[in-house]
């Protein structure tokens, strides 16, 4: 089918059945699959390609912000819907891309309480929300996707930045995660503390030597990815507390 109004029925014919139903959401994958030999994904992907293809969606395109942010913010906290792993890294990249330079979209990504308190729960104890048996490579990248996440989120918005930072063990965890020996969860961390960085309030409360620290100590590294990061958090807090500021 390559007309626009067809394709765009069947879409909403699929979501109507599949919604919340688990049971008929598997008999038709099963169904589509075995007619077609190709998953239901696959067909709707080339479908919206077919009739998409004169146009790229740009991140911050009203479709997406009231469509598939809220479609992936629905998937991330509905987690009895399916509970692979690499379902949620896939949702969490690609929220991190929808709203990275986009502080637009924060406030509608942040609509629900869940979402947060889901975040927190990925990035503490992801074996607890998973049934299947988790290595540690899908561990660090479910936890630096998550940490990414919340960085991202916590770039722009006071509110969401006290809400975030409010969070009980989420600092300390941040700082367990730039000690590891995992250069994602370090940049994820670094991210996190970057982001912070940018509030005055965040400086005054949540910043402690410790940070600074870990600041001081990744602008030593050797990796310009951790450096930059690390000094331009450092830029924030000396641009806050340096006494140039009281000099007209």
């Amino acid at each position: 089918v390559t007309n626009e109004y067809l394709v765009g029925v069947c879409l909403k014919l699929f979501c109507s059945i599949c919604y919340e139903n688990d049971a008929v959401a598997r008999q038709l994958q099963t169904t589509v699959f075995t007619q077609t030999n190709e998953t239901l994904c696959e067909i709707i992907s080339s479908l919206l390609n077919k009739t998409n293809q004169p146009v790229v969606l740009s991140c911050d395109d009203s479709f997406i912000s009231h469509k598939s942010l809220t479609t992936l913010v629905h998937l991330c906290t509905k987690s009895t819907i399916n509970k692979s792993i690499h379902l949620y890294i896939a949702c969490f990249d690609t929220l991190i891309y929808l709203l990275n330079g986009n502080s637009t979209l924060h406030h509608t990504a942040m609509y629900t309480e869940q979402f947060l308190n889901k975040l927190f729960c990925y990035l503490f104890a992801p074996t607890k929300i998973f049934n299947e048996i988790i290595d540690e490579a899908m561990l660090i990248q479910i936890r630096t996707s998550t940490l990414t996440l919340l960085a991202v989120l916590s770039s722009y918005h006071e509110d969401i930045k006290k809400r975030i930072a409010d969070q009980d063990n989420l600092i300390s965890t941040a700082i367990e995660c730039y000690r590891s020996n995992h250069r994602s969860l370090q940049l994820a961390s670094l991210c996190l503390f970057h982001g912070l960085s940018r509030s005055v309030h965040q400086l005054r409360t949540t910043f402690n030597d410790t940070i600074c620290d870990i600041l001081l100590d990744a602008v030593k590294s050797s990796d310009l990815s951790l450096v930059k990061l690390a000094s331009s958090a450092i830029s924030n807090t000396v641009l806050e507390f340096s006494t140039c500021r009281a000099v007209n």
